[in-house]
């Protein structure tokens, strides 16, 4: 099984891990921790505001945004009590400072065509994050992350052949810096959600 845990803090990742360990039937874990989210499939990636530059008025817009990412203006001002000019100032403020990206995501049911492997690096030298940008541009790598533990990256591939999934390995394979490559496979996708659950105030 793999799992990802998004959370505030590492504090909380502590405490769902140990939750995790304590489920009946699990013998063993074994945790990545990422250091840097170079792409990822939803969430936006680089440097954000600190919490405490967003203000309750911010958080009521990312809720609704977080229920409805196509609504409108005029739709998000009645929800959070601004005008529709005010509102648009708000949500182009959260996108250009890197708070919030809106876009549509391909649930995965397990029944498509196209594979989802995933696939952990081991980086050769201490320049790992030109080779993390390096893979983000790849059109099948839907993520990447640097990571401290076993692998030093790790990237979830989507090819719709496994003659295309051997082309792309093939091809991170010949990068420099790349030492080694583990691979597996995602058989079914049990949970896939992006929902922030953290989107109080506070």
């Amino acid at each position: 099984l793999v799992l990802e845990l998004r959370a505030k803090d590492i504090g909380r990742i502590d405490d769902a891990l140990a939750e995790v360990r304590a489920i009946d039937g699990i013998v063993t874990t074994e945790t990545l921790l990422y250091t840097e989210v170079v792409r990822d499939v939803a969430a936006p990636v680089g440097p954000a505001p600190a919490a405490g530059t967003l203000d309750e008025t911010d958080y009521a817009l990312l809720r609704a945004l977080q229920a409805n990412g196509r609504a409108s203006f005029v739709d998000l001002a009645a929800s959070v009590g601004l005008s529709p000019a005010g509102t648009r100032r708000r949500v182009v403020r959260l996108l250009d400072g890197n708070v919030v990206r809106v876009g549509a995501v391909v649930r995965h049911s397990g029944q498509e065509r196209r594979t989802a492997t995933g696939i952990g690096l081991r980086l050769d030298g201490a320049a790992h994050r030109p080779i993390a940008e390096q893979l983000a541009r790849l059109p099948s790598v839907t993520f990447v992350a640097r990571t401290l533990g076993r692998y030093d990256a790790l990237l979830t591939v989507h090819t719709a052949t496994s003659g295309d999934l051997v082309g792309v390995l093939d091809h991170i394979r010949e990068l420099d810096g790349v030492r080694e490559v583990q691979t597996w496979s995602h058989l079914r996708f049990v949970k896939e959600t992006y929902a922030s659950l953290h989107l109080g105030g506070a």
